[in-house]
Parts: C-alpha cells; structure tokens; sequence
C-alpha cells in the first residue's frame, strides 16, 4: 500500500508541475498560485526518500531532496529534451562513452542501452550518495558494460576537497565558490586524470559528456593525450564561464584550445545546433553567471 501511495504522488507532482511549467514565466514568477504550488503542493507531493522514476524506458532510483535533477526527472519529458535527442543521435553500438560527472545516472543508462553489450561506459562520479543510486541504477537496469569508478576527474590523480549541494545534487563542485542553492558540505574525494586512467587502455574513446560544474578545465587540462590519440571525439559540454573563472580557468581560452587543434565549437539549442561563432563574444553573453551546451567535434 505504501508503494501505491508512493507511486500515486510521484504521478500527480509530475502532471501538476508540467501544467504549471506552461504556464507563462511572468505569471508563475508573480502570482500567489505559483507560491501556494510551490511551497504547499509541491512539498506535500513530492517524497522525501529516494524513490523510483519511469525515464526513458528505465527504472532510476532518484533522492527527494533533490531540487534540481530529481523534479526534471519527475516531469516527462523536462530534462534536458534537445542535448537528450542530441546524445541519443550520437551513440551507436560499440563506442565508447565517458560519463565525466554521471550523477546518478540518467545519460550513463542512455548511454549503456545505445552502445550495446559490445560498446563501452565509463563513469566518474565523486560524490558518495550520488554514486550509490548511480550504481543501483546500472545494476537494477541490468547493465554491464558500465565500468563506475568514485572519483572526480581533474588535471592529475591525488585528492581534492567536493563540495556539496544539499538542495541540487547536481551542483556538486571543487570549488566551494561554485554552489548555487545554499546549504552546503564538503568531502575529500579522490581524483584521476583521464591520461592517467585510460593510458593501459585499448581502443578509442567515442564521446566525452561532462558536466563538473566550472572544473571543466581542470578535467581536460589531464586529458590532452586522450584527445590528441582520438581525433573523432565528440564531446558534450556545459560551458559555464562563471564557474570555469572561480577554478582559475580562462573560459576563452579554454574553447581556443580545442579551435587550434582542428574541433569545431557549436551550441545546443531547441533549434538545433549553431556556429559558436566568436569565443570570445559568447562568453560576454554569459557574463552573469549563465550556461550553455556545447557540442564539440574533432576531425571536422
């Protein structure tokens, strides 16, 4: 009975919030209904345990306290639908996928599903709630060509201080700066650099998807030999200036970096991809504190 009950909210806060989310933005941002929804409905509907979601044909354990990935997830359709069509276009059977900031989850079993037993996933994920309903979730999708390793990725292999989000379990950061919603912890967690990791092994790396909340460059600041050895890579990015800044990170030289070495640099828009254009003016346009996704492709 619990289960059912369970089931039941689960449904209904994810019909209601998708109702509410096509309501128009001013209307939601000013009326007293939006605050009632928010601050009665919502938190009465939502669980506070970890539970079960329906996403893309898979069963994914998410935590209730999430505030960020988890409600997306509870609304069909919300998370991220353009990098989603984009990612799922990419992956064919038998590449090899690297998941730099997996989460709990949901690219990883995209990822696992489309590569097929004869492809490959390659999971980092640091934080230790997030890893355990990471590894739930591939072993409850009956996943194994998923290789999950607890660690985040940065320019060598050691450990560093990750600072955690209590409230978005997907802000999690190195740089205490970074967090967004307030309440917060840290941990020390280990770290490795792809060079490092993937220098005993074979084969080529297909697609990068990462998404380390501004530690993007420290990332492939340890991963220039991966990606001079694979000149097809494709790599799915958030490019955050903000947070690329607060780890010492110049965000244009970062995109430069990968323009010398022959990638080219577009956005991931809900009209499709288009030319980056000038680095140097697109990080001007995110100046305060904003974020696109980037697709960055070599051997074009």
């Amino acid at each position: 009975m619990k289960n059912i009950i369970l089931n039941c909210r689960v449904r209904i806060f994810g019909v209601l919030r998708g109702l509410v989310l096509h309501l128009p933005l001013g209307f939601r941002r000013g009326s007293g209904f939006y605050r009632f929804f928010r601050q009665g409905i919502y938190d009465f509907l939502k669980p506070k345990i970890n539970f079960q979601v329906s996403v893309k044909g898979h069963r994914m354990l998410v935590p209730g306290k999430d505030r960020a990935i988890t409600d997306e997830l509870m609304t069909p359709g919300r998370f991220e639908p353009f990098e989603t069509r984009l990612f799922e276009s990419a992956v064919k059977k038998g590449m090899t996928v690297v998941d730099v900031g997996a989460n709990f989850g949901y690219y990883t079993l995209l990822a696992a599903r489309l590569a097929g037993p004869s492809g490959k996933v390659y999971d980092f994920e640091p934080d230790e709630d997030n890893y355990k309903l990471l590894s739930e979730n591939v072993s409850r999708n009956g996943y194994t060509n998923v290789v999950l390793e607890r660690a985040a990725v940065s320019r060598g292999s050691g450990t560093q201080t990750l600072f955690r989000d209590a409230l978005n379990y997907g802000a999690h950061s190195l740089s205490q700066a970074n967090l967004q919603m307030g309440q917060q912890s840290s941990i020390v967690c280990r770290t490795v650099s792809l060079d490092d990791y993937f220098a005993d092994k074979p084969g080529r790396i297909d697609i990068i998807k990462i998404d380390v909340q501004g530690a993007e460059g420290l990332a492939f600041e340890g991963a220039q030999k991966l990606i001079k050895q694979n000149k097809y890579l494709r790599i799915l990015l958030e490019f955050w200036p903000s947070g690329l800044l607060q780890m010492q990170t110049d965000p244009v030289e970062f995109l430069h970096h990968f323009e010398k070495q022959g990638f080219r640099i577009r956005l991931i828009t809900p009209g499709g991809l288009q030319p980056a254009g000038d680095i140097a003016e697109l990080v001007r346009k995110l100046e305060k504190n904003l974020h696109v996704n980037l697709l960055i492709e070599g051997g074009i």
